[in-house]
C-alpha cells in the first residue's frame, strides 16, 4: 500500500479505479463520504489490506495486532485499547471500557470479528466516541467475505 492512502496495484489506472471501486462500495455501505476524509480512506485501506492477508475466520486480537502493524507501516499515530472514562453526576467511574483504537486523536476504531454486526456494535462505537470527545467512529468486522461488507461510520452530531 503507498503511503498517500491510495489502494492497489502500482500504475495510476489501478490505483484509482480500485479507489473509487472502494470509495463507492464504502459509501454504499456505511453512507462515508470516503473520498472527503484522507484519514479515513488510509484507515479503511489498512483494514482491507490485513483482511485482504488473512481473509475471515480468526480471532479478533490477530487482525488488533496485524491492524496496528499496517497503521504504523502507513505513518498513522494511534493508541491501542485507550481507556473510555465514564463520568456520571461529577462522578468518574472505572468500568473497565476500552476502546480498540484512537487514531490521530480524531476517530475511534473498533474492531470485531463476528458473524453480523448489530445495532448494538454501532451503539457502542458512538457511544465511545462522545465519551471520548471525538466526532467519528469506524466499526469493522474482519468476519466479512468483504471488509466493506462489515464496515460503519458513526458520526456524532453537535449537540
Amino acid at each position: 500500500m503507498k503511503n498517500d492512502g491510495q489502494i492497489g496495484r502500482k500504475g495510476n489506472g489501478a490505483v484509482t479505479l480500485a479507489r473509487a471501486t472502494v470509495g463507492s462500495e464504502l459509501a454504499r455501505s456505511c453512507g462515508v463520504d470516503f473520498h472527503a476524509d484522507p484519514l479515513v480512506f488510509k484507515i479503511v485501506g489498512c483494514g482491507i489490506e490485513v483482511h485482504s492477508k488473512l481473509g475471515p475466520g480468526l480471532l479478533e486480537s490477530v487482525y488488533e495486532r496485524c491492524l496496528a502493524h499496517e497503521l504504523t507501516m502507513q505513518g498513522l499515530r494511534f493508541m491501542r485499547q485507550v481507556r473510555v472514562p465514564v463520568e456520571y453526576k461529577g462522578i468518574q467511574l472505572d468500568c473497565g471500557y476500552r476502546a480498540d483504537f484512537v487514531i490521530e486523536s480524531r476517530i475511534v476504531l473498533e474492531l470485531k470479528a463476528i458473524e453480523g454486526l448489530l445495532p448494538l456494535h454501532q451503539a457502542q462505537v458512538l457511544t465511545y466516541t462522545k465519551l471520548l470527545n471525538l466526532k467519528q467512529g469506524l466499526l469493522m468486522n474482519f468476519n466479512s467475505q468483504k471488509l466493506t461488507d462489515g464496515l460503519k461510520s458513526v458520526i456524532v452530531k453537535p449537540a
